[in-house]
This record gives C-alpha cells, sequence and structure tokens, in this order.
C-alpha cells in the first residue's frame, strides 16, 4: 500500500512541477527521489533542500554503494589491496 501511495504522490508532484514549475516546485520542498528505481515523492524540510532520496537508509544507500563499486571496478582496486602487509606478498 505504501508503494502505491508513493506512486501516486510521484505522479502528484511531477503534474505540479510541470504546471507551477520545477523552481518553484523544489523551492518549496517538494521533491522526487533521485533513485531511478523509485521516483518516490517526499516533502524536504532541510533549510538548504538538499536532500535527494525519499530515504537514506534504502535508496540513498543503493545508490552510494553501486557508485562505490562502479568506481572500484573501474580502477581495479580491491579491498584486500588496503591491507597493509598484502603489497608484494
Amino acid at each position: 500500500m505504501d508503494d502505491a501511495l508513493g506512486v501516486l504522490a510521484a505522479d502528484v508532484v511531477g503534474i505540479a512541477a510541470d504546471v507551477i514549475g520545477s523552481s518553484q516546485a523544489s523551492a518549496a520542498g517538494n521533491s522526487l527521489c533521485a533513485s531511478p528505481t523509485c521516483r518516490a515523492a517526499f516533502f524536504d524540510s532541510g533549510q538548504s533542500h538538499a536532500r535527494r532520496w525519499c530515504d537514506m537508509n534504502t535508496c540513498g544507500n543503493r545508490q552510494k554503494k553501486a557508485r562505490f563499486n562502479a568506481s572500484r571496478r573501474r580502477t581495479g582496486s580491491v579491498r584486500g589491496d588496503l591491507r597493509a602487509g598484502s603489497a608484494g606478498e
């Protein structure tokens, strides 16, 4: 049920952003989750209105972990490489 309400709220915020203008909608604190798999609507009550995800523990963590893993794949680094004594052994 919560997912259905989140989708409905995201649609409402998206329509409002189109009608009002995205700069005014985001200035009011209404935002959409930056996760491509979520896109739920939420109200950002922070002073800077810089919140990106509906919930840091789920969407934010997934996105940050994906970004971290992608950077590790690009550089070829593995966690074991950072341990003391593993170099040259």
